[in-house]
């Protein structure tokens, strides 16, 4: 017999699992009183949704990129890594290759300029034409 929990008996991790099932299945508040419920922003608080968010920039993306770049970037960061530095776009390729990494990302080293040598991620994606951001901290 397994159980969810080893600090509870299996007759409390049901009655846990029971005063919690309304809240992750309802798309609505579910207490009964109101009085309960969480307060939502007052009127003098800004939305944070609102705040600086354009269709090409999100929340969480830094000033001067957009999210394709900064998905781009991060896709290359997890695909090349830090010890493969300094490179030429054919070892790069060669390491994508090797690691079959998405042809998307194959495809964008084969547009490196050839004969470079690369330091970091910022300078392929700066090589890539992505933008880069315009402040850090």
């Amino acid at each position: 017999m397994e159980r969810g929990s080893s600090k509870h008996s299996a007759r409390v991790d049901d009655q846990m699992n029971h005063e919690v099932e309304g809240m992750m299945t309802a798309e609505r508040p579910t207490r009964a009183e109101e009085w309960k419920e969480a307060e939502p922003a007052g009127e003098d608080q800004a939305d944070p949704g609102a705040f600086g968010t354009t269709a090409d920039r999100q929340p969480g993306t830094p000033p001067g990129m957009t999210n394709r770049d900064v998905e781009l970037r991060s896709d290359l960061a997890a695909a090349l890594p830090r010890s493969l530095f300094p490179a030429d776009e054919s070892t790069l390729l060669a390491h994508l290759v090797d690691d079959n990494a998405p042809d998307r990302l194959r495809h964008l080293v084969r547009q490196l300029p050839t004969g470079t040598q690369y330091q970091n991620i910022g300078e392929v994606s700066e090589a890539l034409g992505l933008h880069r951001e315009d402040h850090r901290f």
